[in-house]
């Protein structure tokens, strides 16, 4: 596999953005997620069906599956320099 760049389109590139800034918003701040209520008030169903999305529409699409193992191949690790 080459480090080729993964196409992604303008409104799919939003959409995890927007999930993302989520997260981040979320895990920034450690004493949200020690708090179950905090957790239930950031991470609502609408919000894992983004993840899902993300994970398994976007995400999923950039990388082949092994048909043997059914497990994604990931790139090779590129060697700093």
């Amino acid at each position: 596999m080459t480090d080729e760049p993964v196409a992604l389109p303008r409104a799919e590139a939003w959409r995890l953005y927007r999930l993302l800034e989520h997260l981040n918003a979320f895990a920034h701040d450690p004493m949200h997620w020690r708090d179950p209520q905090e957790v239930d008030a950031w991470i609502t169903p609408e919000v894992y069906a983004e993840l899902r999305h993300a994970y398994y529409e976007v995400a999923g699409a950039w990388f082949p599956v092994d048909p043997e193992t059914g497990e994604v191949v990931g790139p090779e690790p590129v060697e700093e320099e």
